[in-house]
């Protein structure tokens, strides 16, 4: 079985338009389970379990195993098959180091391109994260979160930073489940997701870019102290 990574087969994300295939059905279940560590890291992936667990065919579980390892959640080891990423300290260096630049790129342009439709999605986003940090609802929060970064990375309208925003914040997540019983309560990041929309509302690039960049660092240390 060849599953080796090809340029012909792109990492795809939930901001992708079209149908879903059934290897994106396949690679939405099993990102999931791996962001959220339902699979651990450095589990085996055997393709022939997860044709019975997921009761699609090779072709499309291969897709998703390629798609994934393309965006680093999964590894791809010759004639040994595919096993679930590890997480390292150094990965979590680097994946915050590009999220600040590039996530800081897209509040700044999103503070010059969001729509009105832009504004209510994120306005939305930060109620829900209000009600869900007043019940200390951290599945909820992690799920608004996520809402949250995605309507943001939509309001740069640029379809390829949002595509490479949707796989950093993956592997973001992966880090926050990891320390998921350790961090503890987040009400500070309300404030900051705050700060955020009321730049990008104020047409305020520089406020906003610096707002989310301050967020993504006190995020970093939070998790860093815990792992």
């Amino acid at each position: 079985m060849d599953i080796t990574p090809s340029p012909a087969n792109p990492a795809i994300s939930d901001e992708d338009s079209g149908g879903i295939s059934l290897g994106r059905q396949a690679y939405q279940r099993l990102r999931d389970q791996i962001v959220t560590l339902k699979l651990a890291p450095g589990t085996p992936l055997q393709e022939s379990a997860l044709v019975e667990e997921l009761e699609l065919g090779r072709t499309p579980i291969r897709e998703a195993l390629q798609w994934l390892a393309g965006e680093g959640l999964v590894v791809l080891r010759p004639r040994r098959g595919a096993f679930v990423a590890d997480i390292s300290v150094t990965d979590l260096q680097q994946i915050f180091e590009l999220r600040q630049v590039l996530e800081g790129y897209a509040a700044a342009l999103a503070a010059q391109r969001a729509t009105e439709a832009d504004v209510a999605a994120l306005e939305q986003a930060l109620a829900d994260l209000d009600a869900a940090d007043s019940r200390e609802d951290t599945q909820a929060h992690i799920e608004i979160d996520r809402a949250f970064h995605r309507a943001l990375s939509r309001s740069a309208h640029n379809k390829f930073l949002c595509s490479t925003l949707s796989r950093l914040y993956n592997l973001n997540l992966r880090l926050w489940y990891l320390a998921l019983e350790r961090i503890g309560p987040m009400h500070n990041a309300v404030e900051q997701h705050r700060a955020v929309l009321e730049a990008i509302k104020e047409h305020d690039s520089q406020k906003a870019e610096a707002a989310i960049r301050e967020h993504i660092a006190d995020f970093q240390e939070r998790i860093r102290a815990t792992i």
